[in-house]
């Protein structure tokens, strides 16, 4: 087996890695662009790095509870962009949100996560659940380097997702 081969993973689907959320994406079609919800589903992907010799690239159940803490911090939460032409003022108690296609919201600021991307589209939040990982795993150095590749399956519902490969920075 080469070391391109030879990788890891934990399908959050089966150890609690899930999270329901609210989002929009400015202009999309099909409804994209009003409120509206899913159960997100994430899987994480780590291959070893070239001439790897240990015995195990990262523990299961780290990986596993890495991916679940990531999944709780977007549990229930309206999902909005802070980035693009997306407005939003907030104060301790609301945030007022113009999208950028111009709908205006009124939240609680305790339903809400902003995330740093133009709009909250499935790449974009995979992308940034990836971000998020990575930089937990940072926090095992025996581990980490260990690491060649990593990659993020986010599931939007069960028929649909994406996958994204996380640069290791």
């Amino acid at each position: 087996m080469t070391d391109e081969e030879s990788s890891i993973f934990v399908d959050e689907r089966f150890f609690g890695g899930s999270f329901s959320a609210t989002r929009r994406v400015s202009d999309a079609p099909h409804g994209g662009n009003r409120l509206h919800g899913h159960t997100y589903e994430v899987a994480v992907r780590l291959a070893r790095k070239a001439g790897f010799q240990g015995k195990f690239v990262f523990p299961f159940e780290e990986l596993a509870a890495i991916a679940k803490d990531v999944c709780e911090e977007l549990n229930n939460k309206v999902l909005l962009a802070s980035g693009g032409e997306n407005v939003y003022k907030e104060d301790s108690i609301t945030i007022e949100y113009v999208s950028a296609d111009n709908k205006r919201y009124h939240l609680p600021v305790e339903d809400v996560k902003l995330l740093p991307v133009e709009e909250v589209t499935i790449e974009a939040l995979a992308s940034w659940i990836g971000a998020q990982i990575l930089a937990k795993l940072k926090e095992y150095p025996d581990f980490y380097g260990n690491i060649g590749k990593m990659e993020i399956t986010l599931y939007e519902g069960r028929q649909r997702g994406c996958t994204i490969a996380v640069p290791l920075t």
